[in-house]
């Protein structure tokens, strides 16, 4: 044992006047200290105590005052003189009255424990009530395994309470869950669990062959869903483009309502010959009249009338870009209503083809609805 004491000094300690130094036998695992009252039993025991918990021993049972450090040190000496030093293998503490008049120790860190058995706590352990004599006994017994195993077993309890908490949940979620799948049945049999219990004898296969039907119609569902999102969100974009269009188109109208109906052939016209021109660049006859002609000259011209309208082009530039746009946007609408079409047909097709009730039950009704 490590920290066994070798050796206790008291100076000036209660009543050890001057020094005094008591060696153990290191051999001994028990160490008997007896003699008459006043021979110093409770100066060692005190001593030790003073060291070990830094405490002022039988003194902290006695209503001495506030000032219990004056009754510490020995008759005719002082206070700043009391030390008391206590050796083991482990190392020397030392200690003496400190700041506030406390006990102050210095040495290592693992000081050795001390645990004094009094009259007053003896009293208190052969008074308590039989279920609690444990509790006034427990510092002067060195139970770590026991504390260990109680420590795990709270934990292992906590733990356990934990699963069955969880377990109880899954349990209620599962019934929940198990009551629904009932009931979109069509309720069969007595109730959810005698139906459950039903269902678990059918053969795997069957099972099996079940939940594939119905993932195909999940599927099948799903891919409808996604297709008629996608149609909804082209055809609100198509709208949107046939208003543009139709805006365009007003303020065209407006713009060319004094020049009359003729306008758009005049403006393509014009565009038409810049065209030809550019592409034959040597010719000196009008292509329509057949009239002599000086190329530049009937560019020139034609680039003055196209500018003197030229708000007007610009519109019909809106115009036309708007209804290409438009004409683009119904052709995807088109191709998104087609491929809505074949996601609803391969719907219908694989709810037909399915046995689960719930889903021919459903299939029924809506017919029923639909030609009633």
């Amino acid at each position: 044992m490590t920290n066994r004491i070798e050796k206790l000094t008291l100076k000036n300690f209660k009543g050890a006047a001057g020094k005094t130094t008591i060696d153990f036998d290191k051999t001994r695992t028990i160490t008997v200290l007896f003699g008459e009252n006043g021979t110093g039993k409770s100066s060692i025991v005190d001593a030790v105590d003073f060291v070990c918990n830094e405490t002022f021993g039988s003194l902290e049972d006695r209503s001495v005052g506030h000032r219990q450090a004056d009754y510490t040190f020995t008759l005719g000496s002082s206070i700043d003189k009391l030390e008391v030093e206590l050796i083991t293998p482990s190392g020397t503490w030392v200690g003496k009255i400190g700041k506030r008049s406390k006990p102050t120790v210095i040495g290592p860190r693992d000081r050795p424990k001390a645990r004094i058995l009094r009259r007053s706590t003896i009293l208190n352990i052969v008074m308590a009530e039989p279920g609690k004599k444990y509790e006034a006994l427990r510092d002067f017994i060195e139970v770590p395994a026991c504390n260990k195993n109680e420590i795990a077993l709270r934990k292992a309890i906590e733990s356990e309470n934990e699963a069955y908490d969880k377990a109880s949940a899954a349990v209620t979620d599962a019934r929940v869950a198990l009551e629904k799948l009932w009931t979109l049945e069509g309720k069969p049999d007595t109730g959810y669990v005698d139906w459950a219990r039903r269902k678990t004898t059918e053969p795997k296969h069957e099972l099996a062959k079940s939940i594939a039907e119905r993932k195909k119609v999940l599927d099948a569902t799903s891919a409808c869903k996604t297709a008629k999102s996608y149609l909804d969100e082209e055809t609100t974009s198509y709208n949107t483009l046939v208003e543009d269009k139709k805006k365009a188109e007003l303020e065209f109208d407006a713009s060319t309502a004094a020049m009359g109906a003729e306008i758009n052939i005049l403006i393509k016209l014009l565009h038409d010959a810049q065209s030809y021109l550019t592409k034959v660049k040597d010719t000196t006859s009008c292509p329509v009249c057949e009239q002599p002609v000086v190329p530049d000259k009937l560019k020139t011209r034609l680039a003055e009338r196209l500018q003197a309208m030229k708000d007007n082009v610009e519109l019909k530039k809106k115009v036309d870009t708007a209804s290409q746009k438009a004409d683009e946007q119904g052709a995807v609408i088109k191709a998104a209503q087609d491929t809505f079409r074949k996601k609803v047909a391969k719907l219908a097709d694989v709810c037909f083809s399915t046995t689960a009730p719930e889903i021919t039950a459903g299939i029924v009704s809506k017919l029923v609805e639909f030609w009633s």
